[in-house]
């Protein structure tokens, strides 16, 4: 299980911008004023007049360090000049702090394996978190994954404090931790994917979009929006809004059983579940 920032990608915005500022600040939303007059050769809005040779434009990628762009505007078809900026956009940002794993794609950071992120608010704790830059165009932060790795059968028959904090290996089974997944999900506009593969090498995917989960006084509550995947296999449809349950915390919605407890795992039970990836 895994989940990326929104899939509209912005490196792509990027890219297709040739990093033209008033475009990017047409494009790209959810960020303050991104371009500013710095002389009398710039008009009011931060977009190039005329006979100006450069533009200089402060952008806010991922609430990670500013980058200022020096680009040529008024000019669409210099697209080296576009894959130059990019190239200097992912070097500035690994001096910054990455919140997930699509902020180290954009860095340039191509290959799947073990990174460092900054997702909480303070950008001071890091956190170790598997990424994904293959999957449907990479950038994927992976919070699960259950296979066949020599643990016990019931290794995800956790406690409500080992679900908050994560357990397990990166590269083999583990959940990456409720409060994690959290601060991952609280700003930013999410997509989780759930893949499974079966013996046959057969791949099954669902995706939802507009994916959060709440803090832990708010009993890691799960929310979701549109499912897209196979017609007749959204096995989450009644989790939505769920509070997050274990054998030692029990929130389901069945007052007279315990569905973690009866199915050995964490997870977003009513009464009990279609879907239990934990147990």
């Amino acid at each position: 299980m895994a989940f990326c920032d929104s899939c509209q990608r912005y490196r792509e915005s990027l890219s297709r911008t040739l990093i033209l500022c008033s475009a990017l600040y047409n494009r790209v939303t959810g960020f303050p004023e991104s371009c500013a007059a710095s002389s009398t050769l710039y008009s009011s809005n931060g977009s190039a007049k005329m006979g100006t040779t450069t533009l200089g434009c402060v952008l806010m990628l991922f609430g990670v360090a500013p980058v200022l762009f020096h680009c040529s505007p008024l000019i669409l078809d210099e697209l080296n000049n576009a894959e130059r900026a990019v190239v200097s956009a992912r070097r500035m940002l690994m001096k910054g702090r990455p919140k997930d794993c699509s902020d180290l794609f954009m860095a340039g950071q191509t290959h799947s394996g073990v990174y460092d992120i900054f997702p909480f608010e303070d950008s001071e704790t890091r956190t170790e978190v598997y990424c994904d830059m293959e999957s449907d165009g990479g950038g994927w932060t992976v919070f699960q994954r259950r296979g066949q790795f020599r643990n016990p059968v019931y290794y995800f028959y956790k406690t409500w404090d080992e679900y908050a904090r994560g357990f397990g290996n990166l590269t083999k089974e583990f959940w990456l931790g409720n409060n994690v997944i959290h601060a991952l999900t609280a700003n930013k506009n999410m997509t989780m994917r759930i893949q499974l593969k079966n013996h046959t090498g057969d791949i099954f995917t669902a995706d939802y979009d507009a994916f959060k989960l709440g803090n832990e006084a708010e009993l890691f509550k799960i929310t979701f929006g549109n499912y897209k995947g196979p017609s007749d296999s959204d096995g989450l449809a009644l989790a939505r809004g769920l509070s997050f349950s274990t054998k030692d915390k029990d929130h389901d919605e069945d007052p007279n059983a315990n569905c973690a407890a009866a199915y050995k795992g964490g997870w977003w039970y009513a009464s009990c579940h279609h879907a239990n990836f934990n147990g």
